[in-house]
């Protein structure tokens, strides 16, 4: 027993000089193509979004791409550290256009790697925070932006990441593929023999060197795809012997892409058949469930779920299978909402729960029947928190977000409320699903009522910071056909039962040919500007709407499975030529499933919700067995980098991340 005491006290001594030599020092190395890098600047930086980055140490690499730093003593609460490089040597020859970058995050590590697969899984999350070198943004941005990069990437070993690795991503999309194919690119500019190519890389994404080069394709993925991808084919040609690309990195894309957005897909936590999701104060994603995960759930006869939570990185908060269930939950559909310190759900089982942010239990609150099956919420910048209850034809509103006390409010002319969001001027503006009127209440007067007239079939609505409201219908009409109203089936008696007959009529009637649905903009002073956006131009059954740090649009394109980016009112961010209403790029992937909500982060990351999967699951009566548990969705999806970033949590219109 002496000889054991001996050894752990030994053993704790090694361990505390392991640490102290960890924090005196950071060791690494720099390659590109598992090639090393040698005489490249390399700086050791450190930000806290509210100056400038600031410059901790600088290195140079030597022959075989090793560098150290000396670390400070003490490190800033709350910092970002990343390292960068500038110019270099491969195999002896100068590479002058040659950048790289690895994101640490809040804690320096003991050894970093830079290679052009760091560089990509640094830059995609952080894309709307960089510019070339300095990385800059909210408190909130920079710690969303730096805990989604081990999910591509781990710095400490340049290889991929663990989530890009899992099942949930690795067969399921073309990430790791882009990703491939963009170091490819990269190492052009580490080839002297190929200094014109690189030119040529680097005149294609407007840039002077590659990492600005991976900031700007990252931003805008959908630009020069074609011509990037040319440039892959024409310099990395196919090998007759071996059938393969001769030097590009394995997977690489075998068909020309889309774009080259990144993606990955988040599981756990009692994540399925997500419905309407939203961000805290602190970049945490809170999102209600319609059902509970390894339930043969459906349409027709369903358990339902709870609330799941995700880390700023999109780690599981929540338990599993169930989230957070405390409150008799029975499933939530489009009835998720976030005040300044809580979270709200709207159930199919006629209550309010309500959560601290931490998943404490604060309710449910209860109705003794005066209420029925609530839909959306919104949040107002005072904290108010007004409830949709769809079945009843009325809402809840709870005064400055405190639960005791409830106020049922009547308003005139208000049927099926869906979709809520509270403007500037302390509007409520609610959409229906069932008619094809958008009403809009004083909150200080329920009597003092608007009605827009729309398309029927409408879900989601945002208000963009200069007021104007953006509204996704399901259906291309206003009023129903007539063969619908011949056969029309009886008024549904459940929020379930109304997706059910809207399932039978979209699977009867349209098709990816013919699609239904579009968007409406009314303005702040309550003109429509146009009800048909994206009409028969991609939108296919639209669900969520949301808007980022430039009011520019993104639609949750429900039944096309995509993310829809949208030109807002501000014509001077869009692509020259573009008009407001026109649809920029629609991003779809494997992993993006029937989506019902899209939300933009404090980074400028759009994340998604896979609430449906296999339609054939859904009608339930009697399923195939094999796919019983497949009728909703799988997890949560975030598109890396391609938005404004904003403001959480949303209280009344979108507020520009500081």
């Amino acid at each position: 027993m002496g000889n054991s005491l001996i050894k752990f006290v030994l053993g704790l001594g090694l361990m505390s000089i392991a640490m102290i030599t960890q924090a005196a020092a950071l060791s690494g190395t720099i390659e590109l193509l598992q090639q090393p890098v040698s005489k490249a600047k390399i700086t050791l930086w450190q930000t806290n979004g509210i100056s400038a980055p600031s410059q901790l140490s600088t290195s140079s690499s030597n022959a075989k791409g090793q560098f150290t730093f000396s670390l400070p003593a003490s490190q800033e609460t709350g910092a970002v550290y990343y390292v960068t490089s500038a110019g270099g040597a491969v195999n002896g020859a100068v590479s002058k256009n040659l950048a790289l970058m690895s994101i640490i995050g809040h804690k320096l590590l003991a050894r970093v790697v830079i290679n052009e697969l760091t560089t990509i899984g640094s830059v995609w999350p952080n894309a709307q925070l960089l510019n070339d070198t300095q990385l800059k943004g909210s408190a909130v941005g920079l710690t969303v932006g730096a805990a989604q990069v081990p999910n591509l990437v781990d710095v400490s070993t340049g290889n991929y990441g663990s989530v890009l690795l899992n099942g949930a991503n690795l067969s399921k999309s073309t990430t790791m593929a882009r990703m491939n194919t963009l170091a490819s690119l990269i190492a052009l500019c580490g080839n002297p023999n190929q200094t014109p190519v690189c030119i040529k890389f680097l005149e294609l994404s407007v840039a002077n060197n590659t990492l600005e080069a991976l900031q700007n394709v990252a931003r805008t993925p959908w630009k020069n795809t074609r011509a990037l991808y040319t440039l892959f084919v024409e310099f990395y040609p196919v090998d007759a012997s071996t059938g393969l690309r001769a030097g590009a990195v394995l997977p690489y894309l075998l068909f020309e892409p889309t774009d080259f957005a990144l993606m990955i897909r988040f599981s756990g936590g009692g994540l399925y058949a997500p419905g309407k999701i939203l961000f805290d104060k602190d970049g945490n994603l809170w999102t209600g469930n319609n059902w509970m995960p390894g339930s043969q759930s459906g349409v027709v006869n369903d358990l339902g779920g709870g609330v799941a939570k995700l880390s700023p990185g999109g780690k599981p908060l929540s338990p599993a299978p169930l989230g957070f269930n405390s409150q008799n939950i029975n499933g939530i559909g489009w009835g998720t909402g976030v005040s300044q310190d809580k979270v709200w759900v709207g159930t199919f089982n006629k209550t309010v729960g309500v959560f601290d942010l931490q998943g404490n239990p604060l309710g449910p609150v209860e109705f003794g029947g005066k209420t029925g099956q609530f839909q959306g919420l919104g949040v107002s910048r005072n904290n108010d928190v007004w409830v949709a209850d769809n079945t009843k034809d009325q809402m809840v509103l709870f005064p400055k977000g405190d639960p005791s006390k409830a106020q049922i409010v009547k308003v005139p002319g208000l049927v099926a409320p869906f979709g809520v969001a509270v403007d500037g001027q302390n509007r409520v503006w609610v959409t229906s699903s069932r008619i094809n009127k958008v009403t809009v209440f004083s909150a200080d007067n329920p009597n003092d009522v608007h009605q827009i007239e729309i398309a029927l079939g409408q879900r989601g609505i945002a208000i963009d910071s200069k007021g104007n409201a953006w509204i996704s219908q399901q259906t291309s009409f206003k009023k129903l056909p007539w063969y619908y109203v011949l056969f029309a089936p009886p008024k549904p008696k459940s929020i379930m039962e109304e997706f059910l007959q809207g399932l039978d009529y979209v699977q009867k009637h349209t098709s990816e040919k013919s699609p239904i649905g579009q968007v409406a903009l009314i303005t702040a002073d309550l003109k429509l500007v146009s009800w048909q956006f994206g009409k028969k131009k991609g939108i296919y059954v639209p669900w969520g709407m949301t808007i980022d740090g430039e009011d520019n649009v993104w639609v949750a394109n429900f039944y096309a499975r995509g993310v829809v980016h949208m030109c807002g009112v501000d014509v001077s961010v869009c692509p020259p030529g573009t008009k407001t209403g026109d649809i920029i790029h629609i991003y779809q992937s494997g992993i993006i499933e029937r989506i019902t909500d899209n939300i933009v982060d404090a980074a400028g990351n759009v994340w998604s919700a896979n609430n449906w999967d296999n339609v054939d699951a859904l009608n339930n009566t009697d399923p195939i067995r094999r796919i019983s548990t497949m009728g909703g969705g799988h997890g949560i999806n975030v598109i890396y980098g391609i938005a404004k970033p904003v403001k959480s949590p949303l209280l009344g219109p979108v507020r520009s991340a500081d």
